[in-house]
């Protein structure tokens, strides 16, 4: 079985350090087991990722597109929160959003092999709020109650996910510590995908791309063309 290296480019020491198994764990329970990570590459921020190309500054997300070919990666994902920026437009606007626009400047830099790009709507916290029962049922928090099912139902729509985390805790909440240990509990079924569409759109970003990869090694340049739509529906 030939193994396909994946590389994942991300903003922050915390999404280094829990995204690349959230990847493997959700591929895993799909049967694909022949897709490992090469070590995560940390943008140490999104504005690097987002600011324009100058290779001297090591900023751009072509910079970090060109790094990751010291891995020989056969496949790129590249992995952000949108904040407060659109994530998505539609009609004629639709490339101007943040996933295509990011999503063209790296296929640039890919040097054929296949790229995409996974966008989290407003921020990581928004899944953890979304697919909370699960998270609990595992951690089993103080005050599992301060997360509503409305607030549940309204992930992606709100913003203060990372005090809401922090009163189901009854404690501070940590990004670079908490998150990790979340993460590994998000569900890959159920309500989770209804209340933050951007996740389920990430999780068939990552299946869509290893089908690209395995597509590309056997010679199809199938990877060689952008995809019309960053996020497959």
């Amino acid at each position: 079985m030939t193994l396909l290296k994946l590389q994942l480019i991300v903003e922050g020491h915390s999404e280094a350090e829990c995204l690349s198994g959230l990847v493997v764990r959700y591929l895993q329970e799909q049967g694909i087991y022949d897709v490992i990570p090469a070590p995560v590459i940390n943008t140490k921020g999104c504005t690097k990722l987002k600011a324009r190309y100058q290779k001297e500054r090591h900023l751009g997300i072509e910079y970090f597109v060109n790094l990751s070919f010291k891995r020989n990666p056969d496949a790129i994902l590249i992995l952000l929160d949108a904040d407060d920026e659109c994530l998505e437009k539609r009609g004629r606007d639709k490339k101007s959003a943040l996933g295509p626009r990011l999503l063209e400047r790296a296929f640039t830099h890919s040097r054929g092999i296949p790229v995409r790009v996974a966008v989290a709507n407003r921020q990581f916290e928004a899944w953890l709020v979304a697919g909370w029962p699960d998270i609990v049922r595992q951690t089993a928090p103080p005050n599992p109650d301060r997360i509503t099912q409305h607030d549940r139902e309204n992930a992606e729509k709100s913003v203060g996910h990372a005090g809401k985390i922090r009163d189901a805790l009854g404690r501070k909440y940590s990004k670079t510590s908490d998150m990790p240990k979340m993460v590994k509990h998000l569900p890959f079924k159920g309500e989770v995908l209804k209340f933050a569409p951007s996740y389920a759109r990430f999780l068939r970003v990552v299946k869509d791309l290893v089908t690209a990869a395995r597509k590309f090694e056997k010679g199809d340049k199938h990877g060689l063309i952008i995809p019309t739509n960053y996020l497959p529906d």
